[in-house]
């Protein structure tokens, strides 16, 4: 009797663990976010290309004629807003983890990752030049940056080189001791 009462409540137990409650246990595999890492070479490459979809907007900036919102964690949008019934956007500039934009004396200032880059961009071509980079300005993104999280809720890999740049996210096995979870 009392082997069947200790089963109940090891099964009770066992039942309501939380998804984080098998971190201790390095043997277990779970399903959940992987992270899909960036090549060192490429992620700290400025480029400008054609207009993008707004999927997560973020700050806005307005020069002239010309309105720059970030899109968190891409770039940001270069928006003609010659008639501000109709914006019409012109052009994107690639910047990785963007999340800041500001603009002065014709430089576009935004980050880079954690790092400050001073742009040239040329509205009328749309090409823009990276003129200037101050390395590690901003807190570093593994202490505080929600844009290494993985896009929806449930367990994730959140233990990983710290010099490592997440590009994307991809559902996939994880090894549960090294996983995370978001709601």
């Amino acid at each position: 009797m009392k082997l069947l009462l200790l089963s109940c409540i090891a099964m009770i137990g066992f039942c309501n663990r939380t998804p984080t409650d098998y971190s201790r246990d390095c043997s277990v595999k779970i399903y959940g976010w992987k992270p899909v890492f960036e090549a060192s070479a490429n992620y700290k490459t400025i480029s400008a290309t054609t207009p993008q979809s707004t999927i997560n907007a973020g700050k806005i900036y307005v020069y002239n004629k010309y309105i720059l919102q970030v899109e968190t964690g891409e770039g940001i949008h270069i928006i003609d807003n010659t008639n501000p019934d109709n914006p019409v956007k012109k052009g994107f500039i690639k910047s990785k983890c963007a999340a800041e934009v500001e603009m002065k004396d014709g430089y576009i200032y935004t980050n880079n990752f954690n790092d400050l880059v001073t742009l040239q961009y040329n509205f009328s071509t749309n090409t823009v030049q990276e003129v200037g980079r101050v390395a590690n300005t901003f807190q570093r993104l593994e202490d505080n940056y929600t844009l290494i999280q993985p896009p929806g809720s449930g367990n994730y890999l959140c233990n990983y080189p710290k010099d490592s740049v997440v590009k994307s996210w991809s559902k996939d096995s994880i090894n549960a001791c090294y996983s995370c979870y978001k709601n």
